[in-house]
């Protein structure tokens, strides 16, 4: 891949395409303005010449702002201000990263394992929420984030429930501030 890349800039496809090249590891992104056909193909010829294969599935040519693409877990392309409703070229955590996200979550919290001790289950719930907000800390993100911390919660309210044999969604046994270890205010 480092020779690939050396080869883009030293060939001069950088500069005559205005072709910049996103990589982390194996993964890139050719990032141009009205020559991704071009770049696309010099891209596939000086891999075969590398010998190196690429993903022709996960290959494509995309217009930003009206499409949009996913690369290292972010969807790239057009998002919205909150306030204002005005449209901006941006990043936010992909769909596919936030089902994953609720896929682990549910796992840790099955009902199977309700003989866990339950700091021990929110402790690793904490551990997993916590490095995943640490990686999806840039761009538009407060709407996956409220996706995460509702499902945590109904999650570990279902399996609080299995572990202590009680019926009901358990809002009223394990409120919010159970959930954040806030003590409850009184008025």
């Amino acid at each position: 891949m480092r020779r690939f890349l050396l080869g883009w800039k030293q060939q001069g496809w950088e500069k005559k395409l205005r072709a910049y090249i996103v990589n982390y590891a194996d993964d890139f992104v050719v990032l141009c303005r009205d020559t991704a056909a071009e770049a696309r193909q010099r891209m596939e010829v000086m891999m075969q010449k590398l010998k190196l294969t690429v993903n022709q599935q996960k290959t494509r040519t995309c217009r930003v702002p009206e499409e949009s693409f996913d690369f290292l877990g972010y969807t790239l392309g057009r998002c919205y201000r909150v306030g204002t409703g005005e449209a901006y070229i941006g990043a936010k955590s992909s769909k596919k990263r936030v089902v994953r996200l609720c896929e682990r979550i549910s796992q840790m919290t099955q009902p199977k394992l309700c003989w866990r001790e339950t700091e021990e289950v929110v402790g690793e719930l904490n551990l997993v929420l916590r490095g995943w907000a640490n990686y999806f800390r840039l761009g538009a993100v407060s709407k996956a984030y409220r996706a995460a911390d509702s499902h945590a919660r109904y999650r570990l309210r279902q399996w609080l429930c299995c572990k202590h044999k009680t019926y009901g969604q358990g809002r009223n046994r394990f409120p919010n501030e159970y959930l954040y270890g806030k003590p409850a205010c009184s008025a």
